[in-house]
């Protein structure tokens, strides 16, 4: 697209036919978007100086402006008329272009509309445009580019939109807004050393005020309580409240028949001559646990027995500082005090034993 202006002659020279030269200004589109440019162009001469008015009547040079072409930004001159001056070679004048009227769109400014914090989901959605790209932590979600969007983890969501104004498309990109989504209601099963597991309700991001535990579908107790140690088995879930919302947990089936714990005791450190156990150096312990079960190792206490009877509280006076998983069990490394050194007969019958307990 092509925009001609009428030549204004400010000073004549000699011209074939006594006809000025016609001064063009070209440009694809005389709009754009405002973090867009819009090109415009003449055709060629011996100098050139590109102008700016505000009204079309009273121009100004534009610094720098001096070549064939010129690139409008709205951040440097903005919307308005631009012109261009031009000198032609032989000639003893000055000739202008008509005006090119430049204008800019604003961006679209998008805002993330919903419930920014949800237990399982939240929808997601933003005024009405053309075309719509929600955006998750920064980048693109794969198909989601519809008016709404369901979010289901928690994140800095945003969408980008774009709207139309004739052929010119525009593009503006929301805010980010945190979204948390917290889970669900659930009943944390924890298997204890002996006995049966310990049952906790759990609501993420509720105050929970009120509890009723349900026993293979029996309303059964009603507490304040989320922790509960089940007397029965059977399938259990609950029902939370806040005071002002409600939900009911799925069901854990609670069986209560347990093996006792099997293990090992491999005492790595050696008994000095004459039957002494010498504790200035480390004692160093492995258990082989036989059931597969994660170990609770603060349930652990160490202790020496000489001829069967009870010599030192080992966890007591010198608990251990280390331990590291080993296949099928733990290694333990219980630190000797300095000042604390034990003998024993010769041919006392040394043990170190491990006690677990819940």
């Amino acid at each position: 697209m092509a925009y001609i202006g009428k030549a204004v002659i400010i000073t004549l020279g000699e011209f074939l036919n006594d006809q000025p030269p016609i001064v063009p200004i070209y440009y694809t589109s005389s709009s754009a978007c405002l973090d867009g440019i819009v090109t415009l162009s003449t055709d060629s001469f011996l100098t050139y100086q590109w102008q700016y008015s505000t009204n079309g009547a009273s121009y100004v040079g534009i610094t720098g402006a001096n070549t064939s072409s010129f690139n409008v930004s709205y951040s440097v001159n903005g919307a308005g008329y631009y012109r261009v001056r031009v000198t032609v070679a032989d000639t003893g004048g000055d000739f202008y272009s008509g005006p090119a009227i430049v204008s800019f769109y604003d961006l679209p400014a998008p805002t993330v509309l919903g419930t920014m914090t949800a237990h399982i989901s939240t929808v997601l959605s933003t005024q009405s445009y053309l075309s719509y790209q929600w955006i998750k932590d920064g980048a693109d979600i794969n198909g989601a580019t519809a008016q709404t969007y369901v979010a289901t983890e928690s994140g800095n969501y945003a969408v980008r939109v774009t709207e139309s104004h004739g052929a010119l498309i525009c593009t503006g990109t929301s805010s980010n807004v945190l979204v948390t989504i917290y889970g669900p209601a659930v009943i944390i099963v924890t298997p204890n050393l002996i006995g049966p597991p310990t049952l906790e309700a759990t609501w993420p991001g509720e105050n929970i005020t009120d509890v009723y535990w349900f026993i293979n579908n029996i309303a059964s107790i009603h507490t304040t309580e989320v922790l509960l140690i089940p007397t029965v088995a059977g399938d259990y879930k609950v029902a939370l409240s806040t005071g002002t919302s409600t939900t009911i947990t799925p069901s854990v089936t609670v069986g209560l028949s347990y093996e006792p714990w099997l293990f090992e005791l491999n005492v790595l450190g050696s008994v000095g001559q004459g039957g002494a156990l010498d504790r200035y150096t480390d004692i160093v312990f492995e258990i082989t646990e036989r059931l597969g079960r994660a170990f609770p190792v603060s349930y652990i206490n160490f202790f020496v027995y000489q001829n069967g009877s009870l010599h030192e509280d080992l966890t007591k006076n010198s608990p251990y500082t280390s331990y590291e998983e080993i296949p099928n069990g733990w290694h333990f490394i219980i630190n000797g005090p300095s000042n604390l050194k034990y003998k024993f007969k010769s041919g006392s019958a040394i043990e170190i034993r491990v006690v677990v307990s819940n």
